[in-house]
């Protein structure tokens, strides 16, 4: 709220702790409702929430999807994790191994992801080459580990 300029209309409302509280936990509940490999925007809405609750599901979906999803699934667990290693550190070694897979395994992709690959701007010599330069990228610039 504070980027946005409207903190401090916010604050005039004087909105308990427990209420902020209890939509936090609605806003989370509604967005891991939604949770789908193929549509990545419930992922982003809890991932710039900072919902480290839902990291359980997250962990527990994140390998159901296509490559894509796979690989956003990893970089948004990796993030929330981020927040507390020490208390997450399973979570980010699960992202971790996910990046890896995605070295490893062959590359599938939905249409719907090879289209948001490609509405990216860049074109990859591959969708194969995007998915393992990013995940290759992830290891080592978030991870510090070689791929």
């Amino acid at each position: 709220m504070a980027h946005d300029g409207v903190y401090e209309t916010y604050q005039s409302y004087h909105v308990s702790r427990e209420q902020e509280q209890a939509w936090r936990a609605e806003f989370i509940e509604h967005w891991c409702a939604l949770l789908s490999c193929d549509d990545l925007g419930a992922l982003q809405h809890l991932w710039y929430a900072e919902a480290t609750e839902a990291l359980p599901l997250l962990t527990a979906q994140a390998s159901q999807g296509d490559s894509y999803a796979q690989l956003w699934y990893a970089t948004a667990i990796w993030e929330l994790a981020a927040t507390n290693p020490t208390r997450y550190h399973a979570e980010q070694r699960h992202a971790i191994q996910l990046w890896r897979t995605l070295l490893a395994q062959p590359i599938w992709l939905t249409e719907q992801h090879q289209a948001a690959i490609r509405a990216l701007g860049s074109a990859p010599l591959s969708y194969e080459s995007y998915i393992r330069d990013q995940a290759a990228h992830c290891l080592r610039e978030k991870a510090g580990v070689l791929p």
